[in-house]
């Protein structure tokens, strides 16, 4: 494991852990985009299809909400998924009105063999850490998790100040007429 250039600045090291996330979160898009094309996909269906196999069954509004996507191109990507063979529609057992979108396990297995060999990486760069830090790391990476659920819902309900460059009026708030 690297040692960071700047361990006795805490300033420095804040502003260099930053970074080294903001790294991180590209190159895990980018990884995340190249799974995606390995598996014929684009890379929002595959998001899509990550939240659906995290949380196992979903409701096309669920996915929606949670992307940011409408509810017209949330069909378009579950009519991709479900023709790709990674996902299925089911009624939903309590309410049949309602569909459930599940992921096809044996269909979606195949996208763990193209992180096998990061896992295999990540576990050898973690073995030297004792339990007490790596539940730490976990509780950090729950709360940094947690922050960005938080910052996307601000984003959705709060107007923001558009870039002069590239927004001739504000986008709207949640709720405001577009």
């Amino acid at each position: 494991m690297s040692r960071p250039q700047n361990a006795g600045n805490r300033e420095a090291l804040l502003a260099d852990l930053g970074l080294a996330m903001r790294r991180s979160g590209t190159q895990g898009s980018l990884l995340s985009n190249a799974v995606a094309a390995r598996i014929g996909i684009s890379a929002n269906d595959f998001e899509c299809l990550d939240i659906v196999n995290l949380e196992g069954a979903v409701t096309p509004g669920h996915l929606a909400e949670a992307t940011g996507l409408t509810t017209g191109a949330i069909t378009g990507v579950i009519d991709r998924l479900e023709k790709a063979g990674f996902v299925r529609r089911d009624s939903d057992p309590t309410d049949r009105r309602r569909i459930l979108v599940r992921p096809i396990k044996e269909n979606t297995q195949v996208i763990g063999t193209y992180y096998q060999s990061l896992q295999q990486r990540l576990f050898a760069l973690l073995d030297d850490l004792a339990t007490p830090e790596l539940a730490r790391l976990l509780a950090l990476y729950n709360d940094v998790n947690e922050m960005f659920a938080d910052e996307i819902r601000d984003l959705k309900e709060r107007a923001y100040p558009p870039s002069k460059k590239h927004r001739t009026k504000p986008l709207p708030a949640k709720g405001d007429a577009a």
